[in-house]
């Protein structure tokens, strides 16, 4: 998408070992800060352990929070305080309640009505500073 619409990026990839221990990732990013300091965005497809360290990325970088606009998948304890704190703009998450949930709802409605083939994209969800009190509720609960 960012191709389609003429978007200049640089792409970077992980270790295998970065993407074990996500903190291996955050000098590799803060170097590329301190090289490209007019870097608008930052998004990590993909990998909720690297986006849960974008707030030490920035913050080793010596980036303001909003400085920055960061993107990133998972939500997580560690995500959360990153958008609370400013430095992480917006997270996906495929909901993972939802993937536990509605493929027990499919197996019911299969045996029961024999009903196939219900598919659920369930990647919708998003944390921001709007919403981010309260999916962290949600979240402490299991349901987010």
């Amino acid at each position: 998408m960012l191709t389609e619409n003429g978007i200049l990026f640089d792409s970077l990839q992980w270790s295998n070992e970065a993407v074990l221990d996500p903190a291996l990732s955050v000098p590799v990013l803060v170097a590329y800060l301190e090289s490209n300091p007019d870097t608008k965005a930052i998004i990590v497809p993909g990998h909720g352990g690297i986006t849960a360290v974008l707030d030490r990325v920035l913050t080793d970088a010596g980036k303001a929070p909003g400085e920055v606009v960061t993107s990133g998948f998972d939500i997580s304890s560690a995500a959360i305080q990153g958008v609370k704190d400013g430095y992480i703009t917006v997270v996906l998450d495929q909901q993972p309640y939802l993937q536990g949930f509605m493929p027990v709802v499919a197996a019911v409605l299969q045996k029961k009505y024999g009903l196939a083939g219900l598919q659920l994209n369930t990647g919708g969800g998003y944390l921001t500073k709007d919403n981010v009190e309260a999916l962290e509720a949600l979240v402490k609960t299991g349901i987010r």
